[in-house]
């Protein structure tokens, strides 16, 4: 049926009803390390998304009336202050005594109230950075942009959704929490949330290592796990139908007594994407609409498995001849 699954998720369409700002990935992810990153950039693209342009000065008030459904007065103040760590301002003082002209609002018709004159100080006129600008202000390279549409800065955590979704979008792949977080600047509790806010999905990644005799030592007994407190979080031991057990020796060393496969079972980084899964995943049965894979498969004798574990080694021709001369029958196959 053609209602079998959602509808596809629309990409971001520029046209005069619907503008697209593409500011560099680049200087997106180096500003979303500062405190007030994520109020620069939503005022910044937010102003060109509204009419704004790059050769032309804005005011304090103007930007006010501009982004008045966006954001409000103290995060444009916070964005128009905003320096980078070397003290530059992002956005220059295009005329530091002020002018007339600034004081009724940009792209907008003064109102009854605004005709009359004011007293006080003239307000200053900024400009915003272009991306070249930007980018030497920051101290990073050019690169691509995602679209980023209006609905897209009415928040800091709509922005930040956009970002994630729009690069696990164009890159899906496999990643850690951690990665994902430190580039939006938030932890990965936040990037859990936003997972199932979007939603993102996910399917998870197994290193699997057959264990035999000559490679038992590499499983920490009891007495080592209590010693030197060691965190086998992501980590057990499985055998051929699947049963899985504590990360322990004495239980690996029992179960190939009693003549059964036993392999560790090490936890990766998951597999995330957004929307229709991709053409590897699809293939595999991991698409919409069907659960993750929480039971890994048990790896034949013909295969071959890497192993990642805190040794940091791999099992090579070296392994087989090694179980051969201390007389083992099974040898791994690598």
């Amino acid at each position: 049926s053609a209602f079998a699954r959602p509808a596809r998720p629309r990409r971001a369409v520029c046209n005069a009803y619907n503008p697209v700002s593409r500011y560099p990935n680049s200087a997106r992810e180096a500003l979303l390390q500062q405190p007030e990153g994520a109020a620069v950039l939503r005022v910044l693209e937010g102003a060109l998304l509204y009419g704004c342009a790059t050769d032309t000065p804005v005011t304090e008030p103007g930007l006010v009336t501009t982004l008045r459904h966006v954001t409000c007065r103290d995060t444009i103040r916070k964005a128009l202050a905003a320096t980078t760590p070397t003290g530059e301002h992002l956005f220059a003082v295009a005329d530091p005594n002020g002018s007339k002209e600034a004081d009724t609002p940009m792209l907008f018709s003064p109102g009854k109230n605004q005709t009359k004159s004011k007293s006080g100080p003239k307000a200053l006129l900024y400009r915003l950075p272009t991306p070249d600008e930007l980018c030497a202000l920051l101290g990073v390279e050019m690169s691509p942009g995602d679209p980023i549409t209006r609905d897209d800065v009415r928040s800091s955590k709509a922005y930040r959704q956009a970002l994630h979704r729009e690069f696990l979008t164009r890159r899906p792949g496999k990643y850690f929490q951690a990665l994902l977080g430190d580039r939006l600047g938030v932890c990965t509790r936040t990037i859990r949330y936003y997972h199932q806010q979007i939603p993102i999905h996910s399917s998870p990644s197994w290193h699997e290592t057959p264990l035999f005799w000559f490679n038992l030592d590499l499983i920490p007994a009891q007495s080592d796990l209590e010693r030197f407190q060691i965190d086998t979080g992501g980590q057990c031991l499985v055998d051929e139908t699947g049963q899985r057990w504590p990360l322990k020796r004495e239980i690996a060393a029992q179960l190939l007594k009693q003549g059964r496969r036993v392999s560790r079972l090490q936890r990766g980084a998951n597999f995330y994407w957004y929307g229709d899964p991709p053409p590897l995943l699809a293939s595999a049965g991991q698409g919409r609409g069907e659960g993750l894979q929480n039971t890994p498969v048990f790896a034949p004798e013909e295969a071959s498995t890497a192993f990642y574990g805190a040794a940091g080694i791999e099992c090579t021709s070296h392994c087989r001849k090694t179980a051969q001369n201390a007389g083992n029958e099974a040898a791994p196959r690598c």
